[in-house]
């Protein structure tokens, strides 16, 4: 049942694509938390995965001392579509520290995953350098030519003992039916093939030769890494803030500082001047100071 619970879980991921999703925004913001890219492996018409991680160690920035570490995230796969768009995405789950072959290993079974889905054998006897909708089209239509000969082969071998006449309508009308219909059970049979048993197979294939459990999958991989990097740029907002007060010549504490910023961020900077009168904190600087760096603070939740 695990297995069949991994290969889902692949699944969802797979499925779950990520059109306003750049991979030149997205690769941005797992550097900016830390993630360097380790490998590249290409598909052929599908696009690449990248392999990314981050050190062991590393422990997103601080504004006030932690009483205990934090557990992070160490290894990301991505599969990316023509360079430009996210449309897979599994992250290791933060208590799960994948040394660097063990994550080059599992990009693997995923690249050949993807290969596997582009080049059925079938697909393979086509000369190289088709585009895949070509192909695509290419392949349905040997299945409907070949349903069609079916077709037409049954209908001669059904209706000939009945009738002597070659040019009879009746046998040209058997021959389109059963041709016409063989030729629609060629493209549907291929079809539920492809969906029905050779995709699930190399789910459970997939799923088989990694360990599913240390990922997240689509949306929750991608909702981990937007949470970190807002979190984290919330952090900087703070030692930002903090440090031009302090070096105008202000002393306010840091604790201070983080409450008031927290206040700021959830109502959105240009909502607070509201507040300022009904609040016991010093905002009034700080929102100056936030006011002067626009963007320095993460979106509040209720706007992103």
């Amino acid at each position: 049942m695990s297995l069949i619970a991994g290969a889902r879980q692949i699944k969802l991921g797979q499925l779950s694509y990520y059109d306003r999703i750049a991979w030149s925004g997205f690769s941005q913001k797992l550097g900016e938390i830390g993630y360097h890219e380790i490998n590249q492996l290409p598909i052929p018409d599908f696009g690449s995965i990248h392999v990314l991680s981050r050190p062991k160690s590393y422990s997103p920035p601080s504004f006030l001392p932690r009483v205990e570490p934090v557990e992070t995230s160490s290894a990301a796969i991505v599969h990316v579509t023509d360079g430009y768009n996210v449309n897979y995405v599994m992250l290791a789950k933060p208590d799960v520290r994948s040394a660097d072959g063990e994550l080059a290993y599992d990009a693997d079974v995923m690249r050949r995953y993807f290969t596997d889905i582009a080049h059925p054998l079938d697909m393979m006897l086509l000369p190289d350098g088709w585009p895949m909708p070509a192909k695509g089209l290419s392949i349905l239509g040997m299945y409907a030519a070949i349903g069609l000969a079916a077709g037409v082969g049954l209908g001669e071998t059904i209706y000939s003992p009945f009738s002597g006449v070659s040019t009879s309508p009746a046998r040209f009308f058997t021959d389109v039916l059963f041709g016409v219909s063989f030729s629609f059970l060629g493209i549907l049979g291929r079809t539920v093939y492809e969906s029905g048993i050779r995709y699930p197979a190399l789910r459970m294939g997939a799923a088989s030769r990694i360990d599913v459990g240390s990922y997240l999958f689509g949306h929750a991989a991608v909702n981990s890494v937007d949470q970190e990097s807002s979190a984290q740029q919330f952090e900087e907002a703070a030692f930002l803030v903090h440090n031009e007060l302090t070096s105008s010549g202000e002393v306010m504490d840091a604790e201070t500082v983080y409450k008031a910023l927290t206040v700021i961020q959830k109502l959105g900077v240009e909502k607070t001047d509201e507040i300022l009168q009904l609040s016991n904190l010093p905002l009034e600087r700080i929102v100056e100071v936030a006011k002067a760096h626009p963007g320095s603070l993460p979106l509040p939740a209720s706007a992103r």
